[in-house]
């Protein structure tokens, strides 16, 4: 796996108009995936419509985080510390005097970013776990709603509106209705009327984060993951319909869902409508990458960016359970021959399965097809739609085992047959991969695997000790019969 330059982590600190947020991520790789995160409500924005300047007791207690925060950063090394100011800091009063008392307080010099800054930074964020993403990215904040237009991966225009969930909240009292007309009244008489027709809405920010929880908690959905969690124009409507009526202590009640969002989530959920309504966007697409990292993502070095995000995590797990990367991808082209899985979209999977395939060569023997799947299913992936993310986990699952148990079965509900079989194949495969070599590189190469005559066909190379005892054979014939054909075994 390529590495960056850059070997010492990278912080973001995001100020936000409700909440102040820490992230110190690992600079060295693609994915942006935090050595520590942590947050804190403090409402800086409350009130900014009707004072015009920060809550006092809001800037207090951020003053008091953002002390901790230099606290936890001065006992490590770091190469690169951005702090980052949004909405209430460009459009208080007093904003000046805050960043001033930052800066003598910690040493932080605070970057306010204008609206469009902050709006490209959350396109690059969901660029960032989907490189062609195409469509609306919309970032609800406490104190503003950004708009982006992305088509394959490439920034358009974008509009910031002083509607976040805090604003909002304010000037329409609480009321629901009012608040749909303020919301129409911004967004109805922009030009992003129709503009996601046929395309996805990107929905990022935490008040978003805790709707998805909601939904997946209502609908008894099977994976708890909340990246990519896909919904439907029409179920958006109905879900987000009901959440509206909800009361917030009705949604403090749901599992995963923050006390100190439940407050926000009726409205949260109203401007998602309306979004859907405008823009005409065909689904709903959440992202939990957003303007951190966005940030982190403009700090990557080029090499690092081109690199696809899922194959370049699957490289780094195996790098840190000490295996071989470049023996997983003699495996990927070993099996290219009986694979059809070029224009379907599946081949991303089988090279990431092929990388992953000793993912639990730590675990007792007995536990490892289980955990296997769990860990695959729940590592923090990058550009992976649920399906995928399942039948990745499956793949591994059958690496290592055969008898599925309860949580795979039900984690399983949402793959069709097509990809019950495929991963059934591919981890049949990487099981005759691993008994023919031991997992050691520069073994498989000197084998072959084809289809011929409805025979699937292994050659192996004469005068090769390691390839005399037949305890691939089991192996071969399982993958054989999977596939319906008879095995055979050809030396030369």
């Amino acid at each position: 796996m390529t590495k960056s330059n850059i070997q010492n982590p990278l912080a973001v600190i995001d100020i936000g108009s409700n909440s102040i947020r820490l992230v110190i991520y690992d600079s060295s790789i693609r994915a942006p995936i935090p050595i520590h995160n942590e947050s804190y409500i403090c409402a800086i924005g409350r009130d900014l419509e009707v004072t015009g300047k920060l809550h006092i007791k809001g800037v207090q207690k951020a003053l008091s985080v953002l002390k901790r925060f230099k606290g936890i950063l001065q006992s490590m090394k770091y190469d690169g510390l951005y702090v980052l100011g949004t909405a209430a800091l460009r459009d208080a009063k007093d904003a000046d005097d805050f960043v001033s008392r930052v800066f003598e307080e910690t040493g932080f010099t605070v970057r306010v970013l204008s609206g469009k800054q902050e709006a490209e930074r959350s396109a690059y964020g969901v660029i960032c776990g989907i490189p062609d993403a195409d469509g609306l990215v919309a970032d609800l904040g406490g104190g503003s709603l950004e708009l982006i237009d992305i088509r394959k991966g490439i920034i358009g225009h974008n509009s910031t509106f002083p509607i976040g969930t805090l604003r909002l909240a304010h000037s329409s009292r609480g009321n629901i209705k009012n608040a749909k007309q303020i919301i129409n009244n911004y967004i109805k008489q922009s030009n992003w009327t129709n503009l996601a027709k046929g395309r996805p809405l990107y929905a990022v920010g935490g008040s978003w984060r805790a709707l998805a929880r909601v939904c997946i908690s209502q609908m008894n959905y099977p994976l708890q993951v909340l990246d990519n969690f896909i919904l439907s124009s029409n179920e958006s409507k109905e879900l987000f319909d009901f959440i509206s009526t909800l009361s917030p202590q009705s949604l403090q009640s749901i599992k995963g869902v923050p006390k100190n969002r439940a407050e926000y989530l009726p409205i949260s959920a109203l401007i998602l409508n309306c979004l859907l309504d405008t823009s005409k966007a065909d689904r709903l697409i959440f992202s939990i990458y957003g303007m951190r990292e966005g940030q982190f993502y403009k700090s990557l070095p080029k090499v690092l960016k081109k690199e696809d995000p899922l194959i370049s995590a699957s490289k780094e797990i195996c790098r840190s359970i000490n295996r071989d990367i470049l023996s997983g991808e003699e495996v990927f082209d070993w099996l290219s021959p009986i694979i059809n899985d070029k224009d379907n979209g599946f081949m991303k999977l089988r090279k990431s399965a092929s990388i992953l395939r000793d993912i639990c060569w730590m675990e007792h023997t007995d536990y490892r097809p289980e955990q296997a799947f769990l860990r695959v299913l729940r590592l923090p992936f990058m550009g992976i739609q649920h399906q995928d993310r399942a039948t990745l986990a499956l793949t591994l699952f059958y690496r290592y085992g055969e008898e599925q148990t309860e949580v795979v079965k039900q984690s399983c509900i949402m793959l069709n047959q097509k990809r019950l079989r495929w991963a059934r194949t591919i981890g049949y495969a990487l099981r005759l991969s691993y008994a023919l070599t031991a997992g050691n590189t520069g073994l498989i190469s000197k084998t072959k695997i084809r289809i011929n005559n409805q025979k699937l066909i292994l050659t192996l190379p004469k005068n090769e000790p390691i390839f005399y005892s037949g305890f691939y054979e089991k192996r071969l014939n399982i993958l054989a019969q999977n596939l319906g054909l008879i095995s055979e075994v050809i030396t030369r």
